[in-house]
């Protein structure tokens, strides 16, 4: 009679891939949860670098349309910045969430707090500086525009 031998083959035991498959979706859990932190992260700056682009967009249109223009009138109500001289004008107009330009529009939450002349806060009429301001949730953003007048705004 021919006895059969079992040869013992080396191999991992069932309790030994189990432990593996444990410690590989315990990494890979770990793994997916940094990510999501890293998108949201990305995101978030994401989000402020396009509002700061408007933002300061917004602000060198003003400042080069307070310097290019000779006359500088605000209307409070219906919160409008009209630029003018001899060649045309433009005008600001400040809505809730944007604001716009002729045809351009920047989608930013600045509003007219305060507009003044020589100095002094006026309610609207001629004027040669403005201060916006931007509230929200956790943003409380201030952007003061200003020119210095010449004598054509004392002679009209």
């Amino acid at each position: 009679m021919h006895l059969i031998r079992f040869q013992r083959l080396k191999a991992f035991t069932l309790s030994e891939i189990l432990v593996v498959l444990v410690v590989t979706i315990v990494v890979v859990g770990l793994a997916f949860s940094v990510l999501d932190l890293v998108q949201k992260q990305m995101w978030g700056i994401q989000k402020n670098y396009k509002e700061e682009s408007i933002d300061n967009s917004l602000q060198q249109a003003l400042w080069i349309d307070f310097h290019l223009y000779s006359k500088i009138e605000y209307s409070s109500i219906n919160s409008i910045l009209e630029l003018k001289h001899e060649m045309g004008s433009t005008k600001y107009e400040f809505h809730k969430d944007y604001v716009v330009k002729d045809r351009d529009t920047f989608y930013s939450e600045f509003k007219v707090h305060k507009v003044y002349f020589q100095g002094n806060e006026i309610e609207e009429g001629i004027i040669d500086a403005v201060k916006l301001t931007k509230t929200g949730d956790e943003i409380n953003k201030k952007l003061f525009v200003f020119r210095n007048n010449d004598a054509a705004v004392f002679i009209n």
